[in-house]
């Protein structure tokens, strides 16, 4: 028998809201760059707050470095099965039936969009190095890499980056 995850308690179902609020276009942007279909990227965000619900009683208020990663990590992953899902089921002989690739929502930053965009290692060190203010030293342990290693991948995330940005007309140094 399957079983649903438990309901949680009132309070934490309005911490649940409030990740879901604060983090919602985000999570799309994140599952749109993945998957390429807005109707896609709605389901993956949705299948993430249900995977994050059992979790809720762990969760910080946000804004909250901690919640940010875990919710874009479950959202991450979850955008990943469904791509791989998708990839192995049977082709349709229906035209109509071919999925649309649609831009995100108006309210989403062109920055946060190419920084979704960005590949995963790349997007990873950004936010933890920009996002979150992880320092080179904590940036090392955590990752159990060199500092060499680590600045020369932010260097070229940084390049990919601005590269990203230009294609929307948002020139940096």
């Amino acid at each position: 028998m399957i079983g649903f995850p438990p309901i949680p308690s009132e309070p934490r179902q309005d911490l649940l809201a409030s990740v879901y609020e604060t983090y919602k276009n985000l999570m799309y942007a994140v599952a749109i760059n993945i998957l390429k279909n807005s109707a896609d990227a709605e389901d993956a965000v949705h299948d993430a707050i249900i995977k994050i619900a059992p979790f809720v009683e762990k969760l910080e208020q946000p804004p909250s470095q901690k919640t940010k990663g875990f919710v874009l990590t479950v959202t991450e992953h979850i955008s990943i099965d469904r791509l791989r899902k998708k990839r192995r089921a049977p082709l349709t002989d229906d035209p109509d039936a071919a999925a649309e690739i649609h831009s995100p929502p108006p309210d989403i930053s062109p920055v946060t969009v190419a920084i979704a965009s960005l590949p995963g290692e790349y997007r990873r060190l950004i936010l933890l190095k920009y996002d979150v203010g992880l320092t080179m030293p904590e940036l090392c342990r955590l990752l159990g890499k060199s500092p060499t290693a680590i600045y020369k991948t932010i260097s070229r995330a940084k390049k990919k980056l601005a590269e990203e940005l230009r294609k929307v007309d948002i020139y940096v140094d």
